[in-house]
């Protein structure tokens, strides 16, 4: 027995030993994602098997965005989980140790690439589903899984080798490429001819040979990638494992103490610590602007979060398209229109936690409280006026004008996000609301948590959801309620801030 082993055998045996119970939870938990993940891949299959020789090429080339967008997602992932981490308190004891360091981070390595692995064949699939498979359908979809599991390996052993010096530029990979698979998936989602008849065209006949050459390919590009990482594990710095596995620690804690935002802090304090930031002048403004200015800085300091903002307008006309007026379609909008917006509130979360940073400033009141309101509403209602344009020029909803929706409603937008902003942490100390009718407890402080902001929202946007549920002939009575709306949410807001 090796002394890593030995030393994860002492461990063992001063933990609890698991008993039946334990053992049932672990067997009926994954049998409940299995049965989740069945569904999908079933729907994948079903589709493989009913591919014919024709297809809308505009939808292959949406399909396709999606799989690189995918990819990228994945490529992100791993850069911010580690990819290399362990439990913290093998990162506090035997990371340190003289132990070898590749027997170390050996078995959470390969977790992760098994992850990855698993994660790719999907998307492969996926991919194939979206190109069409004319013939030997289980020798193509092995072949795709095998391609798209080699694709998503070397991506994470591309992060694991650029863990040590963090560099930037893999975060610059993927922000393009998430940029460029959104732009061309909006790009193919305004065609006109999208689901005509004489848009169908045939499908290339791709050769097995084809393929087999372009998985023999990727599978040996990511056998070196992986002997490589496997090499750099011998001398990684223990300083990247322990900041990995205090990011997964305090994901962990957040999970179990039921505190979201906790996480959302972390990230954000893990994301300036690495920054040499340039100081500057403050500008010359009044009290209320140059309060608010500080949003404007921080978000102007993110460059690659603006790059992504405009193409992610596009996912919800990608959505109607495949499902038309929907109820996802709805939820996507809203919840992108509002993380969008919330972009714009990084300096009132900082200050909302801070009480004493609100004590030295010293100002407050509604000219504070708009001048805080102007970056959220701008990147909210613009996003909100793109996506649907975009949904509209894609034909998910009637030929209106519903981009005129976005500056309407931009204030609402503004308002929600800077009471989301202001929420702070979970009150857990709240007493349970009992239900009458089951008598099961609802804890009062996360509901009220979830609500806030999201209350704002849906009651202020009610003329825009009205709209798009009833699809009415005209949108001028429905822009006027929602003027009048925006403006008498904005004046309550203003009036209880001061």
């Amino acid at each position: 027995m090796s002394a890593t082993s030995a030393a994860r055998a002492l461990i063992r045996s001063h933990q609890a030993h698991r008993s039946w119970s334990d053992r049932y939870l672990a067997l009926f938990g994954s049998g409940i994602v299995i049965a989740l993940v069945a569904v999908p891949v079933l729907a994948v299959i079903n589709r493989l098997e009913r591919v014919g020789p024709q297809a809308d090429p505009t939808l292959i080339v949406i399909a396709v965005a999606l799989v690189v967008l995918g990819f990228a997602a994945l490529l992100s992932l791993a850069r911010l989980v580690g990819p290399v981490v362990v439990r913290p308190a093998d990162a506090a004891w035997l990371v340190p140790s003289p132990l070898p360091r590749r027997a170390v981070l050996a078995p959470s390595v390969s977790l992760v690439l098994l992850i990855a692995a698993l994660v790719g064949s999907a998307l492969g699939i996926v991919g194939l589903a979206a190109l069409g498979a004319p013939d030997a359908v289980a020798a193509r979809a092995g072949m795709a899984a095998g391609i798209g599991a080699a694709v998503a390996v070397a991506l994470v052993c591309i992060a694991l080798l650029a863990q040590p010096r963090d560099s930037p530029w893999l975060r610059v990979i993927a922000a393009c490429a998430t940029v460029a698979a959104l732009g061309v998936a909006a790009i193919a989602a305004g065609r006109p001819a999208i689901g005509r008849p004489d848009a169908v065209v045939d499908l290339p006949l791709i050769s097995p040979d084809a393929v087999l050459v372009v998985l023999g390919g990727t599978v040996v590009i990511a056998f070196a990638l992986v002997l490589t990482s496997w090499r750099a594990l011998t001398t990684f710095p223990a300083r990247c494992v322990v900041d990995a596995a205090g990011r997964w620690g305090s994901a962990t804690d957040a999970m179990l103490g039921l505190e979201p935002a906790f996480v959302a802090r972390a990230a954000e304090d893990r994301y300036w610590s690495g920054r040499r930031l340039r100081s500057r002048r403050w500008p010359r403004l009044p009290p209320a602007l140059a309060i608010a200015w500080a949003d404007w800085r921080m978000l102007g300091r993110r460059p690659g979060r603006l790059a992504v903002l405009l193409p992610s307008a596009a996912l919800p006309a990608l959505l109607a398209m495949v499902l038309g007026r929907h109820i996802a379609v709805l939820l996507l909008l809203g919840a992108g229109t509002l993380a969008v917006a919330a972009c714009g509130t990084a300096g009132l979360r900082r200050d909302t936690g801070d009480t004493g940073l609100r004590r030295m400033i010293g100002h407050s009141g509604w000219r504070v409280g708009s001048a805080r309101l102007l970056l959220p509403g701008l990147l909210g209602g613009a996003w909100l006026a793109v996506a649907l344009a975009l949904a509209d020029g894609a034909g998910g909803l009637p030929d209106r004008p519903w981009w005129a929706f976005g500056p309407v409603a931009a204030p609402v937008i503004a308002v929600a996000a800077v009471r989301m902003a202001q929420r702070g942490m979970i009150d857990h100390a709240s007493t349970p609301i009992v239900m009458p009718m089951t008598g099961s407890f609802i804890p009062a402080g996360w509901l009220v948590w979830m609500l806030s902001g999201l209350d704002v929202a849906v009651l202020g946007c009610l003329p825009l959801l009205l709209a798009l549920a009833g699809a009415p002939a005209g949108l001028g009575p429905y822009l006027v309620a929602q003027a009048l709306l925006s403006a008498l949410v904005t004046a309550a807001s203003l009036r209880w801030s001061t």
